[in-house]
């Protein structure tokens, strides 16, 4: 739990291991100790419940997936924030924008490509019982603190994907990504490049420090992780209030009021929904096109 599971929940889901449901953040891992009895044996049995997954990232940065799919759309309003949800006689469903591209339109589905928070206020004058769902799914706070040396002055091989650190060991970060091990054409030839998570469901005070306090610790830690003997070459942080959704026992409200609402026209498309990583949003989105449009048939 401590030097395994504890690092793991925290690097990639900034989330508590004490927390979390597995049924919901790993269903496969659930399904195999329901039909094996162990989580272990089904491990043993399935050969390793689909393999290792690979790591990807795409050329230009993962934006470039939402640009690309831009590009098929046939009709699309960009800088319209969307400012209500109502029913028309008929019971369809008619948006509103800030600049009313929508305003004489009204639609059988609605698709809610939303965090949970975003969606929670457009949903509570039709829907207040979801909204409440909703809102109540917890995003902790999180930054990303990348730091870039000179490689001569990395001592350790960075030979691997990254670390992530346990708790227990009481460390600043949840971990780091050694990014130009991984990606090498992320960082000139000379150069190594650390992206490091601060905050998440076990560093919440770390994720509200000022920026430049979260620089020089994750500089001080990384310095005495990897043996560093200078000073960075850049540093450079971002930082979300609300990062990753967590599938802890809040979720299941939320998931519960996604049901009732996709009887109702309203299918929720987003990673609270369908599960944090990219590759799982992309399935689920294709899940969910193909059902929309065999309903409109």
């Amino acid at each position: 739990m401590d030097y395994a599971l504890n690092p793991f929940i925290s690097g990639i889901y900034a989330g508590d291991p004490e927390q979390l449901l597995l049924h919901k953040t790993f269903p496969k891992l659930a399904a195999l100790e329901q039909t094996h009895g162990s989580v272990l044996r089904g491990l043993a049995k399935s050969g390793g419940a689909g393999g290792r997954r690979k790591i990807f990232s795409l050329r230009g940065g993962l934006q470039t997936l939402a640009i690309a799919l831009t590009h098929h759309l046939t009709n699309r309003h960009t800088s319209q924030p969307v400012t209500g949800l109502t029913r028309d006689a008929a019971g369809k469903y008619l948006v509103q924008t800030a600049r009313g591209a929508f305003s004489d339109t009204s639609y059988d589905v609605v698709a809610l490509a939303l965090p949970a928070y975003a969606a929670a206020p457009l949903l509570k004058p039709l829907f207040p019982e979801a909204a409440s769902a909703l809102a109540s799914v917890n995003y902790p706070p999180m930054a990303a603190v990348f730091t870039a040396y000179r490689r001569t002055d990395v001592t350790h091989a960075l030979d691997g994907f990254g670390a992530l650190h346990p708790k227990v060991e009481q460390p600043y970060a949840a971990g780091s990504i050694w990014t130009s091990s991984i990606f090498p054409d992320r960082a000139p030839a000379d150069q190594v490049l650390f992206t490091t998570f601060v905050g998440g469901s076990q560093y919440r005070a770390h994720a509200g420090q000022p920026a430049d306090a979260q620089k020089a610790a994750v500089h001080t830690e990384l310095s005495r992780f990897y043996g560093i003997k200078s000073a960075p070459l850049w540093q450079h942080q971002y930082y979300w209030a609300k990062a990753i959704p967590q599938f802890d026992a809040n979720i299941v409200a939320a998931h519960a009021a996604a049901d009732e609402l996709a009887t109702q026209g309203i299918e929720s498309v987003a990673n609270w929904r369908a599960g944090v990583g990219v590759p799982d949003c992309v399935r689920y989105a294709r899940q969910m096109a193909e059902k929309i449009a065999k309903s409109a048939a």
